[in-house]
């Protein structure tokens, strides 16, 4: 079983740049990803996204990417063909404006083209592919603590499957006398209308439809089959969380439809106490994958 909160981080770096990585996840009904992401990273969204959602099926996960270079600081380089061509246009210039200063050397440098970078082009894929390398490493983390937290959360989903096959047991224990009571109220309703003549065929007709209308073997049964299955899922690969949440939401309904039935209020405080750990269960299910 796979929880639905999580955390991990981790940094990849090569050269002077080093990429980092933080994922924190919350429970969600569907896949909700966010990405912040910095320039450097843009052209690597679609390839982040695919990753994530490779190994991550609910829950609302959000990544937090940071890009640090620590590279030298560049040393401009005179551009010398475009300050051949400043100068061309200055000497110009000074055919029609022979009286005006020379530009000073400070104003020249910040003229568009005038410098360049001394230290060469940067390898502008090398971010990109840092963060893919540490998406993939801190997905391993965060799927390692998601793990931990679901096993943690099947043990008390267990717990909760335990109170509830106790209760059934109980339910199951009273069904007989459940059928017997229901037998001596339609065989008293009938001497009360008809005296001596009460055990006629008519009474027999609607004791078996009584019967079959008010019998909890077929809730019984399904509970027992329902929760078989939520064992076995309690121990499945990937995610469970819908499938659980539905047979909970079908244990609920047997569980009221046994209550409608009940003659005994032993049977009724069994089904309180079967919809009562079945609350719990349920509200830790929000955390399931």
């Amino acid at each position: 079983m796979i929880g639905m909160t999580g955390f991990a981080a981790a940094e990849e770096t090569e050269g002077d740049v080093t990429v980092s990585v933080r994922i924190k996840s919350y429970n969600n009904r569907y896949l909700d990803l966010k990405l912040s992401l910095p320039p450097q990273l843009a052209d690597a969204e679609g390839d982040l996204r695919r990753a994530v959602q490779g190994r991550v099926g609910r829950g609302r996960v959000e990544l937090l990417f940071t890009v640090t270079e620590n590279a030298p600081a560049d040393i401009p380089v005179l551009n010398e063909d475009q300050a051949q061509a400043y100068a061309a246009v200055f000497a110009r210039l000074r055919h029609f404006f022979p009286d005006a200063e020379s530009p000073r050397p400070d104003a020249l440098v910040r003229l568009p083209g005038m410098t360049g970078s001394g230290s060469g082009s940067a390898d502008t894929s090398l971010p990109c592919r840092l963060a893919v390398r540490a998406l993939a490493r801190a997905l391993t983390a965060f799927e390692a603590e998601r793990r931990r937290e679901g096993e943690a959360t099947a043990r008390f989903l267990s717990s909760r499957l335990d109170i509830i096959e106790n209760r059934l047991s109980v339910l199951c224990s009273f069904q007989s006398r459940n059928e017997e009571k229901l037998k001596d109220l339609l065989r008293s309703r009938f001497r009360e209308i008809l005296g001596d003549a009460a055990e006629c065929d008519r009474f027999y007709q609607e004791l078996a439809a009584s019967l079959v209308r008010f019998s909890v073997s077929e809730e019984t049964e399904r509970l027992s089959v329902h929760l078989t299955e939520c064992r076995r899922l309690l121990t499945a690969d990937g995610p469970v969380g819908k499938k659980l949440d539905f047979l909970a939401q079908e244990i609920n309904r047997e569980a009221n439809t046994a209550a409608s039935k009940a003659l005994f209020v032993e049977m009724t405080q069994a089904v309180v106490d079967i919809k009562d750990a079945l609350e719990d269960f349920r509200e830790q299910l929000r955390n399931v994958e």
